[in-house]
């Protein structure tokens, strides 16, 4: 029996499940659409950076997911810690588009 992120899966993976596993797919908030998706994770930091241009919080993401890469983290982890940054800057009504 193999387990999946944690619960029991009788059968075979399937690899949208595999890719959960290995990291190379995240659930995160995403400031554009200000709302959760899946996401397969970028491959690089452009890439990740690239997906935060357009927001209402750009700057906010950038220095978040920034900050986040510069501790070491993963890309996936730091892509994260920014739509949360996003998410609680909205809910908190600060101004878009400003970082703090």
């Amino acid at each position: 029996m193999h387990t999946v992120l944690g619960y029991p899966r009788c059968g075979r993976i399937t690899a949208w499940e595999h890719d959960l596993v290995q990291g190379k797919r995240i659930r995160w908030y995403n400031p554009n659409l200000e709302g959760f998706e899946w996401w397969e994770v970028p491959a690089s930091d452009n890439e990740a950076l690239a997906v935060l241009e357009g927001s209402p919080y750009t700057a906010l993401c950038t220095q978040t997911y920034l900050e986040w890469r510069a501790l070491g983290t993963s890309i996936a982890a730091a892509l994260i810690r920014a739509g949360e940054a996003a998410r609680e800057a909205d809910r908190r009504g600060w101004a878009r588009g400003a970082a703090g």
